[in-house]
C-alpha cells in the first residue's frame, strides 16, 4: 500500500533545508548501477571458469597436449569478446529496479549461444580433432545454472536494499494517477512514498500540494527521487525549467502520457525516427523466436508421449472402450483453432454415440457419459489423442482450450475479449483448466471468467508458465478434479 507522504507547505525553511541536506536523492540509481556492475564481473568471473574447467577436462593444459599459449589466450579473448558483444546487444546488464528478471534469465539463455558459437569457433579452427567438443556442453549447462542462480540471489541482494522511493506527480485526474499508483506500488510495495501531487481539483487519497506555479519552488526545498509530469497548463518555458531544476537536484523527471489508463497491461514504446509512440506490447507469443521455442517444446513432448505411452496405453483403452459401448474408439469433432481456423479435434470418445455432441456440453451426471469415459475424463486421459493434433500443428500442449463452433458463434457476441483467446494455438491444457475453470459454462460469467484466464496466458506467456500449467494438469489428474466429468 503507497503512503500519501506528508505536506510540507508548513514547514519552516531551516526545517526544509535540513531534511535535503540529510536525504540523498536516487540511491535506487546507484544501487542499481553497483548491480549491474556486480553481475557483469559474476558473469564473467563464471564464463571464464567453466571454459577453464572446459580446457582442463579435454586436457588442453598437460605436457602431452601440443599447443600455444598463443592459442589459449586467443581461446579467452574469443570466448569474452562474443560474451560481451552478445551482452550488449541484449542489453543484459542494462537493468534497474524494475526490469523484468524472467526477461533478464531469457537474455542469459540468448547470450549462451554466443558461448557455443565461441566454442565451436575454436574448435573448429585452433583445436580441430584432438579437441573434445562433447565437453562443452557441461561446461555450457554449468555456466548457465550458476549464472541464472547467481543473478537471482544478486538482484534479490540489492532490491532488499532499496531505500523509499518519494515521487511527487504533476497534473492528470483520477484515473490515471489510480494507474500509476499502482504500476510504482508493484515495483517498490510499501517502499513508494507519494508525497502528493499538484494540479486542479481534488483527488482522493492523495494530497493536493498546490497550484502548478508553486512547482520549481517545492522541488527545490523538498527531497524527490521522481516527478513524473502528466500535464499542466504552463507554457513551455516553464516546464523546461521544471526539468531543468530537477536535473539540477538530481531527481528523475518522467512523462506519463494522459491517456495511460487506456492500456490494461504493459505498454510498448515504439520510436519513429525519434518521435516516441506508445501501444499496447506485441504479445510474447506473436514473437517468431518464442513461436519456436514454443513449436520445438510442443514437437518433442509429443513425440515423446506417442512413443513411449500410446504404444501400450492406446490398445488398454481401445478395448476397455469398445467393450463397454458400441461405436469408434475415438471421437472427431471440429473446433476452433488459431486465428479462428477450425481443425479436426481428436481424443478417446467417452459417450455413447449420440447427435447432440456438436451442440451440448457434457454435464454433472450426464446419462450419455459411460463409465469408461467417466475415468478417462476425470483423469483427462481421453485428452491423450491430441497429442497427434499437437505434432500436426493444430493444437499446442498448453493454450485455451478448443471450443465447439457453436460456442465460439455464441459466446463471441456475448463476451467481448472471446476471440482474443484464439491469437495462440488452443492447448491440451491451459492457464484457465489449472485454475478450476474447466467444465460445463451453463451460466456466462463462467465462460467469462474462462476467457479472462486465457487472456492472461497470452498477455503473460512464459515458457516457464506452459511447465507450471503441465506440472498442475499431472497434479490435478492425479488427485481428480471437481469439474472433470
Amino acid at each position: 500500500m503507497i503512503s500519501t507522504g506528508h505536506s510540507l507547505v508548513g514547514n519552516t525553511p531551516a526545517i526544509q533545508h535540513k531534511i535535503v541536506k540529510d536525504y540523498l536523492p536516487n540511491k535506487t540509481k546507484i544501487l542499481f548501477r553497483k548491480y549491474q556492475l556486480a553481475i557483469l564481473i559474476a558473469d564473467m568471473i563464471l564464463l571464464n571458469g567453466s571454459f577453464i574447467y572446459f580446457f582442463q577436462q579435454a586436457g588442453i593444459f598437460t605436457t602431452s597436449y601440443q599447443t600455444t599459449f598463443g592459442s589459449i589466450v586467443f581461446s579467452f579473448l574469443i570466448i569474452n569478446a562474443a560474451w560481451l558483444i552478445a551482452a550488449n546487444y541484449t542489453n543484459l546488464y542494462q537493468v534497474n529496479e524494475h526490469s523484468d528478471s524472467n526477461e533478464e534469465i531469457q537474455k542469459i539463455l540468448f547470450n549462451s549461444l554466443s558461448y557455443l558459437g565461441s566454442i565451436s569457433f575454436i574448435h573448429h579452427y585452433l583445436f580441430q580433432e584432438t579437441f573434445a567438443i562433447y565437453l562443452a556442453h557441461t561446461a555450457i549447462i554449468v555456466f548457465i545454472l550458476t549464472s541464472i542462480i547467481l543473478h537471482i540471489i544478486i538482484r534479490s541482494y540489492y532490491k532488499s536494499k532499496l531505500s523509499d522511493m518519494r515521487y511527487m506527480i504533476i497534473g492528470g485526474e483520477a484515473s490515471n494517477i489510480t494507474y500509476i499508483q499502482e504500476k510504482i506500488a508493484k515495483i517498490y510495495g510499501e517502499k513508494a512514498e507519494c508525497v502528493g501531487r499538484f494540479g486542479n481539483g481534488e483527488i482522493k487519497g492523495i494530497i493536493k500540494l498546490g497550484g502548478y506555479k508553486l512547482i520549481k519552488e517545492f522541488i527545490k526545498e523538498y527531497p524527490l527521487d521522481k516527478v513524473f509530469y502528466v500535464d499542466s497548463p504552463l507554457k513551455e518555458a516553464e516546464n523546461q525549467d521544471i526539468v531543468s531544476i530537477c536535473r539540477s537536484q538530481f531527481i528523475e523527471f518522467e512523462i506519463i502520457p494522459r491517456e495511460i489508463g487506456l492500456f490494461n497491461n504493459k505498454i510498448e514504446l515504439k520510436n519513429y525516427g525519434g518521435l516516441p509512440a506508445f501501444s499496447e506490447p506485441t504479445e510474447k507469443l506473436h514473437r517468431l523466436r518464442n513461436r519456436v521455442i514454443k513449436r520445438a517444446f510442443d514437437i518433442v513432448f509429443s513425440l515423446a508421449v506417442i512413443l513411449f505411452i500410446f504404444p501400450w496405453l492406446l490398445p488398454l483403452i481401445a478395448i476397455t472402450i469398445r467393450l463397454e459401448s458400441k461405436g469408434p474408439i475415438f471421437f472427431t469433432q471440429k473446433r476452433t483453432g488459431y486465428w479462428n481456423e477450425s481443425f479436426r479435434f481428436i481424443k478417446f470418445r467417452s459417450m455413447t454415440v449420440n447427435e447432440e455432441s456438436d451442440d451440448k456440453q457434457a454435464t454433472k451426471n450426464d446419462s450419455r457419459v459411460t463409465k469408461t469415459g467417466a475415468f478417462l475424463r476425470k483423469t483427462s486421459l481421453d485428452e491423450l489423442p491430441q497429442f497427434f493434433n499437437v505434432l500436426f500443428g493444430d493444437m499446442s500442449i498448453v493454450g485455451p482450450r478448443p471450443h465447439m463452433l457453436k460456442h465460439t458463434d455464441v459466446y463471441s457476441e456475448l463476451i467481448e475479449t472471446y476471440m482474443i483467446r484464439h491469437e495462440v494455438k488452443p492447448g491440451i491444457t491451459g492457464w484457465a483448466q489449472v485454475n478450476g475453470w474447466r467444465g460445463p459454462t451453463e451460466q456466462l460469467y463462467k465462460m467469462a471468467k474462462r476467457v479472462e484466464f486465457d487472456v492472461q496466458y497470452l498477455e503473460n506467456w512464459t515458457f516457464w508458465l506452459d511447465l507450471k500449467c503441465i506440472y498442475y494438469t499431472v497434479f490435478n489428474a492425479v488427485q481428480g478434479e471437481e469439474n472433470a466429468f
